[in-house]
């Protein structure tokens, strides 16, 4: 048989029709894709270097995105993970086949090595469709978590795995075709092979030779509709993803951005309309897979409270889509012309706040970072809350009471409770600690925080932490009625005037007695002083108490020479701790000094811990939608069968307090690590 036989673009017209077909496809993936441009241009300045130590992101791009990392970090990713390195093989196929088409004496299967790409490309197309055969069953049948969402999302899913399955399919049958046309080596093509047992042998018969035209056109339209239809659905992450995986934020986790509060343009504080989020908040709107991973994840969703971190970033792309298009048609939109632009455009009408997001929404997060974590296009969800809450704080003054009285009392007495500052210290009494102003050339600041300091259930915190850093003969003190509470509440809450107050104020004491060296015994304060307070100039070596305890053991100061016996003891990481700074082995070695053996683990630990609900501010808020997220975590303890229940945070503490009390598990303790090492001693 004539190679010429096969060739589906022979006739000069055919040819014609395949490149206005591709040019076409092209212009309508361009004129989205001017689109898309335009949008994110709208967008504000972002206030995070995104392009700076290039080799660092660039390895990123290809460990996350090539290497699929976040997304292989669960069992469910390996089907994406054959869907996504299938399909950039059989694009390359589709090279080879559309090369030989337009010039039919060309063919890749004569280089040198493409008889082992055939067959790569062979074999994993058939993975391809058993993964896109899963992948269907789990969104049909199983219906996990994570892929509850918009009904639009679904179809865009089954929509590319049609078409992926149809270019799989139609490569199979040309394949199998061309074997035996005698273009393709038949050992190099096995899957396509038995599909040439359906083709009469040893000649194409006049019937193949429109099925080979016919599969080779279908293979071609779907590939040019697959161009066409990316941008304009879910799956505009493959576009970007890429972008946003390299400007992502390369420094310490979960840093909130500085709000320039002495910026005269400003007319409102935080964030009110789409346009207002940095150009880089709107990339990561683009790059959301919507897999739903962090849907999964959130502590809030899992408790059946209103927001999903999923739905948070798809519905402000559909926003950003649909005020975008009227701004970009209109011009800018100010004062004077709002009300003229609102009567021709109903969706200028649409608060973001209120309309497009409830305040139920804004206000459920924890802050537990449990969604950046495991999200494989590194999208900063927790910054989009923290500017929706800045607005309804700073420009709206809306809160609950509660939060209202707590932050009233944080810029008053510079603690949540009101408390005079004369009481911060009573918790040594007796104890022979020191303050700065009685040992000003101490090493280390011993810095408890509001709720060690202040809280009756958890002064025992501070004093413990006392007693086991004289143990090891630690050089420290303390500040006393000169601590200020850290800050870190108001500014999750949203009043970033009343943090920078806190954060100013702090800085400058430690400046006056010149403190390098803090230990913070509550993960949020340690938060605050490691990544907060550098942006007001507080630079310090930070230790969170439970990885100076494993400091000081390792170095053979702290000797723990008995064993305290807790019974089965479990250890819950904190957001703060873990997540947000990676510590997460320490205090696990500091229990198995202290103890003798390994805690055991609850069902979720490490990164895919389960927060206890007190971040974000949340410690100060009324729970009254869903089910209560420390309740939520006490299950788990009780189903790890624990005595007791090791923390190192103050708001952990006291919420699992709280859980097992009204699980009525109150004979599952609730110890911080410090009063653990101290029983060791």
């Amino acid at each position: 048989m004539e190679h010429m036989v096969l060739t589906p673009t022979a006739h000069p017209a055919l040819k014609v029709l395949f490149i206005l077909l591709f040019i076409g496809s092209l212009a309508i993936f361009a004129k989205r894709a001017l689109f898309l441009f335009n949008c994110i241009k709208l967008g504000q300045p972002d206030p995070r270097p995104r392009t700076n130590d290039v080799v660092k992101r660039v390895l990123g791009v290809i460990v996350l995105v090539f290497g699929q990392k976040r997304v292989v970090m669960f069992l469910g990713g390996l089907g994406h993970f054959i869907i996504f390195w299938g399909f950039l093989m059989i694009g390359f196929a589709t090279m080879e086949l559309w090369t030989n088409a337009l010039f039919p004496s060309v063919t890749f299967w004569t280089i040198p090595g493409f008889n082992f790409v055939g067959l790569i490309v062979d074999l994993i197309s058939l993975l391809v469709l058993v993964a896109i055969a899963i992948s269907i069953f789990r969104r049909i049948i199983i219906k996990p978590v994570r892929l509850e969402g918009p009904v639009s999302g679904k179809i865009d899913a089954f929509i590319i795995l049609g078409l992926i399955t149809a270019l799989i399919l139609s490569y199979y049958v040309m394949g199998g075709i061309r074997i035996h046309a005698g273009e393709i080596p038949a050992a190099w093509a096995p899957i396509s092979n038995l599909f040439a047992s359906f083709v009469p042998s040893p000649h194409v018969s006049d019937a193949a030779r429109p099925v080979f035209h016919i599969a080779w056109w279908l293979h071609v339209m779907v590939l040019f509709a697959f161009i066409s239809y990316i941008p304009h659905s879910k799956h505009l992450h493959l576009l970007g993803s890429i972008p946003n995986i390299f400007l992502r934020d390369l420094g310490p986790s979960g840093v909130v951005n500085k709000m320039d509060l002495e910026d005269e343009n400003l007319e409102t504080f935080g964030v009110n309309t789409v346009e207002q989020f940095s150009w880089k908040q709107m990339l990561d709107f683009y790059a959301c897979t919507e897999c739903g991973r962090c849907q999964e994840q959130c502590p809030a969703y899992n408790t059946q409270k209103p927001l999903t971190p999923k739905g948070l970033v798809h519905e402000l792309k559909e926003h950003l889509f649909e005020r975008g298009e009227v701004i970009l048609k209109e011009g800018k939109i100010t004062a004077e012309n709002l009300e003229e632009l609102q009567k021709k455009h109903e969706i200028l009408n649409k608060n973001m706040i209120g309309d497009i997001f409830s305040e139920d929404i804004i206000w459920a997060c924890t802050s537990c970072q449990a969604c950046q974590t495991v999200c494989p296009v590194m999208i900063e969800h927790t910054q989009l809350i923290f500017d929706m809450r800045r607005y309804l704080v700073l420009t709206e003054s809306k809160m609950s009471p509660e939060v209202q009285l707590v932050l009233k009392n944080i810029e008053k007495n510079s603690n949540p409770w009101g408390i005079g500052a004369h009481k911060r210290a009573e918790w040594a009494q007796d104890m022979g600690v020191k303050t700065f102003a009685e040992k000003p050339d101490a090493e280390y600041l011993l810095y408890l925080g509001c709720s060690a300091s202040l809280d009756e259930d958890n002064k025992v915190i501070a004093q413990s932490t006392a007693k086991a850093l004289m143990a090891a003969g630690v050089d420290f003190a303390i500040l006393g009625e000169e601590e200020c509470c850290c800050g870190d509440s108001a500014r999750r809450i949203g009043n970033e005037y009343l943090f920078a107050a806190m954060a100013e104020a702090n800085v400058e004491i430690l400046k006056a007695y010149n403190i390098k060296k803090v230990i913070c015994v509550c993960p949020h304060g340690y938060n605050c002083f490691k990544n907060d307070y550098p942006q007001f100039g507080g630079n310090y070596e930070v230790w969170h108490h439970s990885e100076f305890f494993k400091k000081l053991i390792d170095e053979g100061k702290l000797k723990l020479s008995k064993k305290f016996d807790g019974g089965k003891i479990t250890w819950h990481d904190s957001c703060y701790l873990g997540r947000y700074h990676d510590i997460y082995s320490q205090p696990r070695s500091v229990i198995q000094a202290a103890t003798g053996s390994a805690p055991v683990e609850m069902a979720k630990h490490h990164k895919t811990s389960f927060c206890c609900g007190a971040g974000g501010g949340r410690m100060w808020m009324e729970e009254d939608l869903g089910k209560r997220i420390n309740e939520e975590r006490g299950k788990m303890a009780v189903e790890a069968g624990a005595n007791t229940v090791c923390t190192a945070c103050p708001f952990c503490r006291t919420m699992m307090l709280d859980a097992f009390k009204n699980l009525e598990k109150e004979e599952i303790k609730t110890l911080d690590i410090s009063q653990i090492v101290e029983k060791a001693i």
